[in-house]
């Protein structure tokens, strides 16, 4: 199946809405790598960025027992010996690895592919497609090296309608995203723009007033405080969201709370209790957990930059990937886990090209209101003099 052109590109859509019916007939989950809606057009099917071995697998199932199988989609007939050194490339890191591709090419390597213990997905005429899983002894039982990293990925991805990583959201002072709380009543849904207008007008933000609006709702949808409605047009408090705006304002106004979002005194020293309400949804978020996590388990002396991205690498690397690393920069990232070059990716030099230190700063920054991190801990919010070396991530408690 070359696929060439418009005509070859129609072709292209249709047999991969083919493949995405069956896998989800026979595996359930099924999300799809970005470049594939780029190369077959619109397709009814949500989309990943998770990495296994540095490698984007162009598909990835997740089975209701959390097996985890991989795609590797090759319409080109030339290239299918490259699909099979990419499906060998990520056969460890998930229970099992399949080749999908034209039905009378594949078959021709077919006995080549199973041997190496990956897979095949025959692509036929019509609505004929066909799933031949790898020999029993390379398909993987029980969990695998970075399973949780990959499984809480795909987790995130199911329970989310936005791809905003929370980290990455640029405030100074983390009370910014309590502020739709306050603004949407109780079993109400607002519209949106309503709500827009009343904390643009009532709420004072440290940073451009649309841009801060934005984050504050993404962060608050991503804390579980708020969901969308009609389409995202309306908002609804959540169950949590009731709870939190009922223990906020049983005790402060809203213009006491807003009062609370200068830099000094820090926002543990203001009110504790607001600090570990917030604490609490920081913990229950999963990027901030997993990075937290690393923080609070090194006790003693401080982490740099350095010791705080090793970690993160060995434990959660797509969170690393999609997190701590510039946009600009995973590319290289990913080639340098493919080729097990990680470590030098660790280089001061290096890190400091890959971390952006005003996103990092910000979330330092609202680590510091919250009691997590020392009030002295060096803060950068420019690129020129940051030096991940001296990037101090020192607990307060």
């Amino acid at each position: 199946m070359n696929l060439d052109g418009k005509q070859g590109n129609m072709q292209a859509t249709v047999a991969m809405n083919m493949v995405l019916d069956r896998l989800r007939a026979q595996f359930g989950r099924v999300w799809l790598h970005p470049k594939g809606t780029r190369a077959f057009g619109k397709l009814d099917v949500p989309v990943h960025k998770v990495a296994v071995h540095g490698w984007y697998p162009d598909m990835l199932c997740l089975t209701d027992d959390d097996r985890i199988i991989a795609v590797i989609l090759e319409l080109q007939d030339a290239d299918l010996m490259r699909g099979l050194g990419r499906a060998v490339a990520v056969r460890s890191g998930v229970h099992a690895t399949l080749l999908a591709a034209d039905r009378a090419p594949l078959e021709r390597i077919a006995d080549t592919v199973l041997r190496a213990g990956v897979g095949l997905c025959h692509i036929g005429p019509g609505a004929d497609v066909a799933v031949t899983m790898p020999p029993r002894s390379h398909v993987t039982s029980g969990s695998l090296p970075q399973h949780n990293d990959i499984l809480r990925e795909l987790e995130m991805l199911s329970n989310r309608s936005i791809r905003r990583r929370f980290p990455v959201l640029t405030f100074d002072h983390p009370l910014h995203f309590l502020a739709p709380v306050l603004a949407i009543r109780p079993g109400q849904p607002q519209v949106k723009k309503e709500v827009a207008g009343l904390l643009l007008e009532r709420w004072e933000f440290d940073g451009p007033r649309i841009e801060s609006w934005w984050n504050s709702l993404y962060g608050s949808l991503l804390l579980g405080l708020v969901d969308e409605q009609d389409g995202g047009e309306r908002l609804v408090l959540t169950e949590r969201g009731q709870y939190v705006r009922t223990a906020l304002l049983a005790r402060y106004s809203a213009g006491e709370l807003k009062a609370m979002t200068g830099k000094n005194p820090i926002l543990m020293e203001q009110s504790p209790n607001v600090a570990f309400l917030l604490r609490s949804l920081y913990m229950a978020e999963p990027d901030a957990a997993v990075i937290l996590s690393c923080i609070l388990s090194t006790p003693g002396r401080p982490l740099t930059m350095q010791g705080l991205m090793a970690l993160m690498i060995q434990r959660h690397p797509n969170v690393a990937l999609n997190v701590l690393v510039r946009p600009d920069v995973q590319n290289r990232f990913a080639e340098a886990w493919r080729q097990g070059r990680l470590a030098e990716m660790l280089h001061p030099r290096e890190l400091g090209a890959m971390v952006h230190p005003a996103v990092v700063g910000y979330f330092k920054r609202q680590l510091v209101h919250l009691g997590f991190l020392h009030p002295n801990s060096p803060i950068w919010f420019d690129e020129e003099g940051y030096d991940p070396e001296r990037d101090l991530w020192g607990r307060r408690f």
